[in-house]
């Protein structure tokens, strides 16, 4: 049976002050490096054999952590990226 794991990027600094969408440049916070270490630490026993992330700085570095540790490489897709809102 597959499983799918939809994970949310971890914390970054526009968290609860502004919708970062896909503006650039934004990175993971300290906290956020400390979450997506603990992911990366909580997934290495699951059986993942692939690992896609949208093209948001964000979610790239969240899932980059995860990949490092179980080997794998990193899907990049362009429709797993934030709800285009209007101009």
């Amino acid at each position: 049976m597959t499983r799918l794991l939809l994970i949310r990027h971890a914390h970054h600094d526009y968290i609860g002050r502004a919708i970062a969408g896909w503006l650039p440049g934004v990175s993971l916070s300290a906290q956020g490096q400390v979450e997506a270490v603990a992911l990366a630490d909580r997934l290495a026993g699951a059986r993942i054999t692939a690992i896609y992330s949208s093209p948001l700085e964000r979610a790239v570095e969240t899932a980059g952590l995860t990949v490092a540790r179980l080997g794998l490489h990193l899907e990049i897709r362009e429709a797993l990226g934030e709800v285009r809102f209007g101009n």
